[in-house]
C-alpha cells in the first residue's frame, strides 16, 4: 500500500546554526519513529532576509553553514536545507503560509514542525501570532515541541502550558493532538550564546565546520566586537 510522506520541518534563523538545533531534529525524529511514523524527509528551512525582527546574516552564508551543520548528523542521509523561503522574491511569509507551499509541493504530505517551547510561549502572544494565522498552522502541520533545560527565558514550562490551555486558538490544537510536548528536555544552546563563545576562541557549541565557515567569512565580526 501506498503510504503518504511524512516530513519534518525545522524553521528558524540558524544564525548561526548550533548543535542543539540538529540535536532537536534528532531527538524529534526518533521520537517519531518510536511512534510508528515513517519520517522520509527532515527539512531545514531558513528565514528570509527580510525577516522583519532581527538584522541576520545573509541567507548565502546561512543556507551554506546549514548544510555543513547537516553533513555531521547521523541523519544526513535524508536531511536537505530547503531553500524556498530565502529565495522567495515576496520576501518574509508567515509560517503557515511556508507549511502550506510544503503540501503542495510533497502532495497528501504529513508536515511536522519541530520547535522548542518558546513558539507556544509566542503563540500566546496575539501582537505576536496572528490567531488565524495560527489557527491555520495547525490545521495543516503538527507541532513537535522538544523542552528545553531552564524552561523559556526563565518561565517554566508548566507556566507555558498553562497559557496554552487558557488560549482558546491554541488549546484547541493542543487537545486534539496537533501539538504534541515531550517529555524529555535538551540544552539549551542559542544562537546568541554560540557567537559569544566564538568572541572567546571557542566554537563547541557549533559543528566545526561551521566554525570554520564563520571564521574564514568574518561573520558576526562586528557582533563579536561589540560584546
Amino acid at each position: 500500500m501506498h503510504q503518504h510522506p511524512h516530513i519534518l520541518v525545522c524553521m528558524g534563523s540558524f544564525d548561526p546554526v548550533t548543535r542543539a538545533h540538529i540535536l532537536l531534529v534528532e531527538y524529534a525524529y526518533d521520537w517519531l519513529i518510536r511512534k510508528g511514523r515513517h519520517i522520509t524527509r527532515i527539512l531545514f528551512s531558513p528565514v528570509h532576509d527580510s525577516y522583519p525582527y532581527k538584522h541576520l546574516a545573509p541567507s548565502i552564508h546561512r543556507v551554506e553553514m546549514l548544510r555543513l551543520a547537516v553533513a555531521e548528523s547521523k541523519l544526513s542521509h535524508i536531511m536537505d536545507v530547503d531553500t524556498m523561503e530565502v529565495e522567495n522574491p515576496e520576501g518574509y511569509q508567515p509560517t503557515y503560509v511556508i507549511v502550506e507551499n510544503l503540501r503542495q509541493r510533497y502532495t497528501g504530505a504529513q508536515i511536522y514542525i519541530v520547535a522548542g517551547m518558546d513558539l507556544l510561549h509566542s503563540q500566546c502572544d496575539e501582537t505576536a501570532w496572528k490567531p488565524v494565522n495560527v489557527q491555520k498552522l495547525y490545521s495543516s502541520a503538527v507541532a513537535i515541541i522538544v523542552p528545553r533545560d531552564g524552561g523559556v527565558g526563565g518561565i517554566s514550562q508548566r507556566s507555558v502550558l498553562n497559557k496554552v490551555k487558557q488560549v482558546s486558538y491554541l488549546y484547541e490544537p493542543y487537545r486534539n493532538e496537533r501539538i504534541l510536548i515531550l517529555n524529555k528536555s535538551i540544552s539549551e544552546i542559542s544562537s546568541t550564546a554560540a557567537k559569544k563563545e566564538l568572541r572567546h576562541g571557542s566554537g563547541s557549541m557549533c559543528a566545526t565546520s561551521v566554525q570554520r565557515y564563520i571564521l574564514n567569512n568574518s561573520l558576526y565580526v562586528a557582533d563579536l566586537s561589540s560584546q
